[in-house]
């Protein structure tokens, strides 16, 4: 019997890095979708979870390598996880053998895992936007010469997620579980203060429109938004946030679900609601899983990607805070959301 020594490693900077190349003769189509917290609204000291699914899309079987405590598991844990000084990841001190586990996963075929098990807790440490990226190893045969060596592969995904105070007041929303924090400044009082009015910071579940004559700064409910544009208001624009030299673009990533065009299967967006930070993954893309063409059409004519076709994707840069509705044209009953959060200050 040994003890599984588990280590850490606490990254400073955010980086994506997608493996996504050619390899003797195998083309990499192998994609981390879905990557999620649970709980979805984190406060300091708070426990939780990680989950993601890995998809092969490629032509050919790969096989993922990891780990479990004991052969009596049923479950073994292929991706390790990789996050910043906002969370510490506590050893619960447990004995066990560790066994070295590995999978097949065929083309077409995903996998869903959750991360920790029962020997780690991940643990909030400091408020902020977080950082975590999601890390997959497997192994491929080589196309062109099966006697040779598997080709030893990896691929990563970085997840943003807000880590709220302790005191923090937060409470649900219709737009999705996006928390509100109740410290925010009247709009007038941000412009007295200095700050622009393009870049006024509304509350998330409010929008922040300019009155186009007067360049005043308004945040109002998205149910009366639709109203305010079809007169002499308007989305900001030209927005000058002061912004982190030391981040790094992480894009954020939406998946339109196979079968999302069949309006039965309850399949759309996923995630439907998504919060991205301007300086870090304010570069959304849209990666189209389903068997038709989709797109991504915002309510208010601000953005219109046209036909997504299949196994093709769509990005765009959002440069102003604020809540961007969308739908699919062809499949309107497919709605999403995005919240865009300024650069801290």
């Amino acid at each position: 019997m040994k003890t599984l020594h588990l280590s850490v490693i606490v990254i400073l900077s955010i980086s994506l890095v997608i493996a996504n190349h050619q390899a003797f003769g195998y083309e990499n189509n192998v994609k981390i979708l879905n990557i999620h917290t649970q709980p979805s609204t984190i406060k300091v000291d708070d426990k939780f979870t990680i989950t993601a699914t890995l998809v092969n899309n490629s032509t050919v079987p790969i096989v993922l390598d990891g780990g479990k405590c004991s052969i009596q598991d049923m479950q073994a844990q292929f991706f390790t996880i990789m996050f910043d000084n906002h969370t510490t990841i506590k050893s619960k001190n447990l004995t066990c053998a560790g066994v070295g586990w590995s999978q097949i996963l065929n083309p077409g075929k995903k996998i869903t895992e959750t991360s920790p098990d029962s020997t780690l807790a991940y643990i909030a440490t400091e408020s902020g936007t977080a950082n975590v990226t999601v890390t997959y190893s497997y192994d491929v045969t080589n196309q062109t010469d099966p006697t040779q060596p598997n080709i030893k592969q990896t691929i990563s995904k970085s997840l943003l997620f807000t880590i709220y105070d302790k005191d923090t007041i937060v409470k649900s929303l219709k737009l999705g579980n996006h928390p509100v924090i109740n410290k925010i400044q009247s709009p007038l009082k941000q412009l007295h203060s200095g700050v622009a009015a393009n870049d006024v910071i509304c509350r998330p579940d409010m929008q922040l429109l300019i009155q186009n004559q007067e360049n005043f700064p308004i945040c109002v409910k998205l149910n009366s938004v639709s109203n305010l544009l079809r007169q002499d208001w308007s989305y900001p624009s030209n927005c000058k946030y002061v912004r982190n030299p030391f981040t790094a673009g992480v894009e954020g990533i939406i998946i339109i679900e196979k079968n999302s065009s069949n309006p039965s299967t309850g399949k759309s967006y996923s995630p439907k609601n998504s919060t991205v930070v301007i300086g870090w993954n304010n570069t959304v893309s849209w990666e189209n899983l389903d068997i038709v063409p989709s797109s991504v059409t915002s309510d208010w004519n601000l953005f219109d990607s046209g036909p997504i076709l299949p196994e093709n994707e769509w990005r765009h840069d959002f440069e102003c805070a604020g809540n961007y509705g969308y739908h699919s044209e062809p499949h309107p009953w497919m709605k999403g959301w995005i919240r865009v959060l300024p650069p801290s200050r």
